[in-house]
């Protein structure tokens, strides 16, 4: 709660789009504490609108260590780590401490900071490890100041965060990029569905979503635009929710770069 005046703070000043950015960021903490389904309907189109958002069930986290493969991925990461969008930290204990050696931590937003910042510093095995830099991850010239540029990455991280950046291919080629020959990326990603009817809901809903969720586009296909930004090894990958009805479905893997 600590954050809402900061969001008062810039709403008297005029200034919109951090008050925009601070107001998605008291959304997605207060309501992940609370809500298994806040960000992820699970059910077919017609319960979703009958039942809109259900307030039950444990916080966000525990829905992801329950029945998704982002502890495994995470688990995986190793070496020097770069990961994008960091948010609150939901990841930060999931990371294998003696298996990285730095992460850098690449937020843009600026009311994340202070909770990831509290968050690593809680964690002993890690703190020392991770580096957070609070800008978006297309300002090159700030990674370049943290040694991060082509090939020097052993693996990148993406957590819900490709269906927000501006030029989805683009971010892609430059993840595929900053790895080393041989390294990882690990994501778990939203992705369009397959499904026409399904697809045309989620235009309509990310009208009402994008607004309260970081600009986050449910319809991409960022499966392809992954799969097309280089030369990958396909080490694991696999896709949930895809029924036909879930307006929510997920793309993710491990891929290993080739070259």
């Amino acid at each position: 709660m600590a954050a809402y005046p900061v969001l008062l703070k810039h709403i008297v000043s005029g200034n919109w789009t951090n008050a925009s950015a601070s107001a998605f960021a008291n959304f997605y903490t207060e309501m992940s504490k609370n809500c298994k389904h806040i960000l992820c309907f699970q059910k077919p189109i017609h319960l979703v609108i009958l039942t809109h958002v259900k307030f039950a069930g444990p916080h966000f986290s525990a829905y992801e260590e329950e029945e998704t493969p982002v502890p495994h991925l995470i688990s995986l990461a190793k070496g020097v780590v770069l990961e994008i969008g960091p948010g609150s930290g939901t990841q930060l204990p999931r990371f294998n401490a003696e298996a990285v050696t730095r992460v850098y931590g690449i937020e843009p937003n600026g009311t994340f900071i202070p909770i990831l910042a509290a968050k690593a510093a809680a964690l002993p095995e890690l703190k020392d490890k991770y580096t957070i830099i609070h800008a978006a991850f297309e300002n090159f010239e700030i990674l370049e100041d943290h040694g991060v540029v082509e090939g020097s990455v052993d693996t990148v991280v993406c957590m819900q965060v490709l269906c927000s950046v501006d030029n989805l291919p683009t971010t892609c080629k430059s993840i595929h990029a900053l790895l080393k020959p041989g390294g990882h990326l690990l994501f778990w990603e939203h992705q369009n569905s397959s499904d026409m009817l399904t697809n045309w809901m989620q235009r309509i809903w990310n009208l009402v979503r994008r607004p309260l969720m970081g600009g986050c586009y449910l319809d991409r296909d960022i499966e392809s635009a992954i799969s097309k930004a280089g030369e990958w090894e396909v080490v694991e990958m696999g896709r949930d929710g895809v029924e036909g009805y879930d307006l929510m479905p997920r793309t993710w893997g491990c891929l290993r770069k080739l070259g």
